[in-house]
């Protein structure tokens, strides 16, 4: 991808276009951030249980939004860790100094081998007892030194050390273009080492320290750093992270190949000085920056043979993405996106960066409050989430329709999952009903045509499906309980997050389409007690054994007390029999299995909510068969049973409800 730039004038004069390099970022054409989706995301992980700041957590890690969350990136991270340490071994330099000594050698002989002097002699049987440790042999060779018969095979001993001395170079130091162009220079290496080693001992001992100085003495070493001041700890920042790379590769050899090393650096850096410079560096960096201390990488291994600065990229690369890893699994705040996008790319810098505006952006839509630590939802956030449940049921029950039940869309929420201003008006549209008296709105079945078609071009023009009637004027009120079987037979069963669900839309249908009628929402486990909409989102407590529903029937019974003329519906959700009820001194008795004064309990408050007028809707999720005793008395009190699957909880619910209210 380029980016043209005029020049001159602009474009508008036909002057010349100047291309510009591609420089990866944010896609300018992605969607903006969908706060919708994510408060979905944020509320699907309360409903089951969980706590805002855990719901946040797995929300960041699973990701949200079309965004990879941490652990999508932490399983770039072990796969990108996998193939480093695959790459090559970490003792090629004694391989590739070895070849080339014996390469030396044999040339040597080769000389020797015309020479039919005594001397000629002697020199092919000191040849021929050299050490096998190549800083050994060097050193005998370089002791003498060696008085060499062949030039091809003393140039490649010299070259050897080089080469060798270069890499050490590059290995402490770096890799980058102004320690290469220095590195054949290896008195100015050492100067500049030993220099900047002065500086950080005295600012460790809090003395003053001149840097204008030392960077117009040996500035040509740190190129970025030309035209803008820095800091000692700018210039010390990337040295050090290098040395402690340098460490760790040397502790992940086993002690001879280490001492081996070490003679063979020793040997080939030996001049000016040069290897005792690098390690007083490399120790004063080490003591400003001791968190870099790295472990030993022993598990790396591969065919290639790495050199030594490649392996000290291989360490630091390992390390890097070890760190990556950590601060990913403290969530997305912790990590540095320019770290992100060195290891793994742009893509996941933008994901870094993304992640980490989630909460902030929940809050700033008013969604999330509360300390960090502790985020609380707001009531904009419970309300949204009450609307997009209601949304959500709409859609699953226009895939499940058997009836001609109005929701949602129809009955009050519109397209954007609000509540409509005109909510409770007597001119809100219903599906068509067989045999219903009520005229048709013309208007409104246009409408579901139009959205129909715009789905499937192929559709009919009309189906009957499309067919909406003007809602007659509203029935009388009603006084609904929904009663919701929280116990941990339901969390086991993952029903419990729908059910909270369900009455949170519930919540929300009644205030935007029925606000005359009186709804409570009661949870039981071992005992019952009443939830409002918020706290449908509270945490879920411990685990509680025990179907209390006699006690919960006895709340719904009281709750339609209290509001006598309204037109009584319970409707109870619960997977299985009840095993729990309420002593003689109030407190709850369970047992398993249930003993029959349970059942006979729970059949008495039956019988006084029959007394009322109130027939109970049983549901019964998870598509078993359980609750048989219990649904043989609800029927038998003219009450109906509907068992469903855990995707159909909610829909059944407010079909219950909205079927019960209208005499259906």
């Amino acid at each position: 991808m380029t980016g043209g730039e005029p020049s001159d004038g602009g474009a508008a004069r036909g002057d010349r276009v100047r291309y510009l390099p591609y420089r990866p970022g944010p896609d300018p054409l992605a969607p903006p951030f969908d706060t919708a989706r994510a408060l979905r995301g944020l509320g699907r992980r309360v409903f089951d249980g969980k706590r805002p700041h855990q719901a946040l957590r797995d929300l960041l890690r699973q990701g949200v939004d079309g965004i990879p969350g941490t652990d999508e990136l932490l399983r770039q991270v072990r796969e990108r860790r996998g193939q480093a340490a695959r790459r090559g071994g970490l003792d090629g330099v004694h391989r590739r100094a070895r070849a080339e000594l014996d390469r030396a050698v044999e040339l040597e002989l080769r000389a020797l081998a015309d020479d039919p002097s005594d001397d000629a002699r002697v020199r092919e049987s000191e040849l021929a007892s050299l050490p096998r440790d190549t800083a050994a042999a060097l050193r005998h060779l370089l002791a003498g030194p060696y008085p060499w018969r062949s030039d091809e095979a003393r140039e490649t001993v010299a070259r050897l050390l080089e080469e060798v001395r270069n890499d050490l170079v590059d290995a402490r130091l770096g890799r980058s273009e102004a320690w290469r162009a220095h590195s054949p220079d290896p008195a100015g290496v050492a100067a500049m080492a030993t220099a900047l080693a002065a500086l950080l001992e005295a600012d460790a001992r809090g003395e003053p320290v001149d840097l204008d100085r030392f960077m117009a003495e040996h500035g040509a070493f740190f190129p970025e750093f030309a035209g803008r001041p820095g800091t000692l700890d700018d210039v010390a920042e990337a040295l050090a992270r290098r040395a402690a790379a340098a460490r760790a590769h040397a502790s992940s050899l086993n002690p001879d190949r280490r001492a081996e090393l070490e003679g063979l650096l020793g040997e080939a850096a030996r001049e000016a000085g040069l290897a005792e410079a690098l390690d007083r560096l490399a120790d004063a960096l080490l003591r400003r920056r001791p968190d870099l201390v790295r472990e030993a990488f022993a598990e790396v291994d591969g065919p290639g043979d790495l050199g030594l600065a490649e392996a000290v990229d291989l360490i630091e690369e390992l390390a890097d993405l070890d760190e990556l890893a950590r601060a990913l699994e403290g969530g997305p705040d912790g990590v540095d996106p320019a770290a992100a996008e060195r290891l793994l790319g742009p893509g996941a810098a933008e994901a870094v960066g993304r992640l980490a505006e989630v909460e902030p952006r929940l809050r700033g839509a008013g969604l999330l409050t509360g300390g960090r630590s502790r985020p609380r939802l707001t009531p904009q956030a419970v309300r949204r989430l009450g609307e997009a449940a209601l949304r959500g049921l709409a859609t699953g029950r226009r895939g499940h329709r058997s009836g001609g039940h109005g929701l949602a869309q129809e009955r009050g929420v519109g397209t954007a999952g609000t509540a409509r201003p005109d909510a409770g008006d007597p001119g809100a549209t219903v599906p068509w009903e067989p045999g219903s008296p009520a005229p048709l709105d013309a208007v409104a079945t246009v409408r579901a045509a139009v959205v129909r078609r715009a789905a499937d071009p192929q559709a009919p023009l009309l189906s009957p499906e499309d067919v909406r009637t003007a809602e007659a004027e509203e029935r009388a009120a009603a006084a609904v309980c929904l009663l919701v079987d929280l116990s941990s037979s339901m969390v086991r069963g993952g029903l419990f997050g729908p059910a909270r669900e369900a009455a949170l839309a519930l919540y929300t249908l009644v205030g935007a389409r029925y606000p005359q009628d009186a709804v409570r929402v009661v949870g039981f486990d071992e005992t019952a007690r009443p939830l409002s909409a918020a706290e449908l989102l509270e945490p879920a407590g411990p685990r509680v054994q025990g179907s209390n529903v006699q006690h919960a029937l006895l709340l719904a019974r009281e709750h339609f007390g209290r509001h006598p003329g309204r037109a009584p519906v319970a409707v109870l959700v619960t997977d299985g029999e009840p095993t729990a009820h309420l002593g003689r001194d109030g407190s709850p008795e369970f047992a398993w299995p249930p003993r029959p004064e349970t059942a006979e309990k729970t059949e008495a408050e039956l019988d006084a909510l029959a007394a009322m007028g109130a027939a109970v809707t049983l549901i019964v999720p998870g598509g078993g068969g359980e609750a048989g005793a219990l649904a043989q008395a609800v029927t038998g009190r003219g009450g109906q049973v509907i068992r469903t699957e855990d995707e159909t909880l909610g829909v059944k619910v407010i079909d219950a409800y909205t079927s019960r209210r209208s005499g259906r």
